[in-house]
Order: structure tokens, then sequence, then C-alpha cells
């Protein structure tokens, strides 16, 4: 047997223990797509985000549409942590069920063929202005360092000064952001078959019902005005909460920072946003975060 599903079944009954409530929705759900209870236009509510741009609130919103269930992409554990697709991730998702998928891939055409070949035809493609991204990454390393000691990103942000911390979170975010985000808008006006839907993580934030509904039209999805208040006020009230996630299942996440925008203005020093500038500036312009 292959050594991946040895680990898999187990992990998968043991969360059933932890939480029957959660998986008995999921199993209705799927059930009730079966026999053509829920009927949809698109199996696929797939989110791309770059790492730390409000995509758990996003997770947290279509983990909880009606009759969409939230999925874990399956596959080798190293590739998906470098934000890549193994060709078999969606082996152990539900042909006939719908699902709800959060990630942070890289635009790249291994990654774009794969969705392809799954028929996902459209993605929604999550950002910020990476200056608040490079300060919500370093809270984040300092809290709960997500990396490996092997890593070649390694860095323990306790051991350092805030300023080397915030130019190691900098350069790291530098070298990624603008060639992941240009990347996914190449794929949309490409000519292949997939179509992107651009969130800014700003706009999320000033206006969430708007963004929340245009983001099921993308998806041809109608709600009666109740069912989207429903889902909405569920959603939002995570999404501001200060405490720790209540559990690991999607749809019930809450983060560990309030997700401010514009703090990098008090947080990066002169020399930093003088490198950025100097660095990404094009890229600001073209994502509307500075004037030309």
């Amino acid at each position: 047997m292959n050594k991946r599903l040895i680990f898999y079944y187990p992990k998968l009954f043991i969360r059933f223990l932890l939480s029957p409530l959660y998986f008995s929705r999921v199993f209705l759900n799927d059930l009730k797509a079966f026999f053509g209870i829920y009927s949809y236009s698109y199996k696929y509510i797939f989110i791309a985000g770059y790492p730390k741009s409000g995509t758990t609130w996003v997770e947290n919103f279509i983990s909880r549409i009606p009759g969409y269930n939230p999925r874990v992409l399956f596959g080798d554990a190293d590739i998906l942590r470098r934000h890549d697709l193994p060709v078999d991730t969606f082996s152990k998702i539900p042909s006939f069920g719908y699902s709800a998928i959060k990630t942070h891939i890289f635009p790249s055409m291994d990654n774009i063929n794969i969705l392809l070949d799954n028929g996902i035809s459209k993605v929604v493609v999550m950002y910020r202005d990476p200056r608040d991204i490079i300060v919500s990454n370093y809270y984040h390393v300092l809290s709960s360092n997500p990396w490996r000691i092997t890593d070649q990103e390694y860095l323990d942000y306790s051991t350092v000064t805030k300023s080397q911390a915030l130019t190691h979170s900098m350069k790291l975010t530098l070298s990624e952001f603008c060639p992941w985000v240009q990347g996914w808008y190449d794929v949309h006006n490409s000519n292949l078959d997939i179509e992107c839907f651009f969130i800014k993580y700003e706009d999320l934030k000033s206006n969430p019902r708007q963004i929340f509904s245009e983001l099921l039209l993308f998806y041809n999805i109608t709600f009666d005005n109740s069912i989207f208040d429903t889902l909405f006020d569920s959603t939002t009230n995570l999404s501001t909460a200060t405490d720790k996630p209540t559990g690991y299942e999607p749809g019930k996440k809450s983060t560990f920072r309030k997700g401010l925008t514009g703090t990098w203005k008090q947080e990066l020093d002169p020399t930093h946003i003088s490198f950025i500038n100097d660095t990404i500036h094009e890229c600001l312009v073209f994502l509307g975060y500075e004037k030309n």
C-alpha cells in the first residue's frame, strides 16, 4: 500500500472521532450532492491566496456555503509545503461532491495543468499590500515559526532584533510576491481555460459584504438574502476574533492578529521603506498601492 495512504486513513478516522458533527455535515453534503439535492454550476470553489492576505477569512466563508465541503488536498507533504500541487492531489476528493479549497499555490504551468486536468476553470486569487504582508509575516513567525530548521529561509525571529527580523521578512516577501501576483494576472489574461477573480485584502476589509456577494456571483451561486446574511454574519464574527483558532476545521478558524491595513507605516523603518520602493515600485503602482 502507498505509504501516504497508511497515514491518511488513520488520521481521517481520528479526526472523525474528535469532530463527529463536523464530519457528519461533510457526509450529508456529499450524500445530497450524489442524489442531486444540491446542484451548482461548479464543483470546486478554489482559492489561491498569497500567504497572510486574508485567505483564512475567505476559507471560512466558502466552507460554510450550503452543499460545499472544505477539502484538504492529498499528496506529498513536501510538494504541498512548497505551494505546489502533487499530481494525485485531487484523488481523495469525491467526484460527485462540491468542494471548497484554500491554497497558496504558485501559478506555474505544472500547477495550472493539474487544475485544468481536474476540471477547475475558475480561481479566486487573493493578495494584499506586500508591505503589510512583511509585518504580518514577522509577527506570525515570531509567535509560531512555520519553518523547519533545515529550510533555507529559516530564522528564529526571537533571537535577532526586530529590524533584522523585518529585513528578513521583507527580502523573502519581495523575492516572491510580485512574480506570484503577476503570474496569476498572466494566467487570467492568457488563452488558458482559467478565469480568475482577484480580491485585494484591503477591499475585502473595507466592504466584505460586496466582495463576498461578487465571489458568489463569480461561481453562479445565488441565495435568499436571509441565507446570505446568516453565512456572512457567522464568517465575519470569526474574521474579527482575536483569540486563537477554534480548531483545525475549515470554516471555524480565526486569525491571531486583527489584519489591520497600513500598519507598515508605523512598523517599518525608513531603510526598509526605501529598499521596498527601489525594488518593487512598479509592482506597487500596477496593483494600485502607489501612484506613478
